[in-house]
């Protein structure tokens, strides 16, 4: 190779690279106004809505509604088991306590379990 093309591969490796710090120090900049927010006065969090106490009786209570199908099975669960309960019917808006989340809700013992329960 002669003295030219070695020349040549040099210039452009040194525009190459002045290229890239330039579109570094471009992007650097860029990211930097991107990141600045304007500064919002402080406001405290709204306060979290007060959790209903679980109830820590003894048995099981069951949480549902009479349309939902897996209430249903549920409660054949616990016929065909034998097994004691208390029904909450959930029908009527702000008739369950804010731990339900969805149906069935099983409160075995003071322990809140979520969903159809083989117990």
């Amino acid at each position: 190779m002669d003295a030219d093309g070695i020349a040549m591969k040099i210039a452009i490796a040194v525009i190459l690279a002045v290229l890239t710090f330039l579109a570094y120090k471009w992007w650097q900049g860029q990211s930097i106004e991107k990141m600045e927010a304007p500064i919002a006065p402080m406001v405290p969090p709204p306060a979290a809505p007060q959790q209903d106490p679980v109830p820590q009786e003894p048995g099981i209570i069951m949480y549902g509604n009479t349309e939902c199908p897996w209430c249903s099975k549920q409660k054949d669960y616990f016929t065909n088991k034998k097994m004691e309960y208390k029904f909450i019917d959930c029908s009527m808006p702000g008739t369950c306590p804010n731990f339900v989340h969805g149906f069935p809700t099983i409160v075995k013992d003071g322990i809140v379990m979520p969903g159809y329960q083989e117990l």
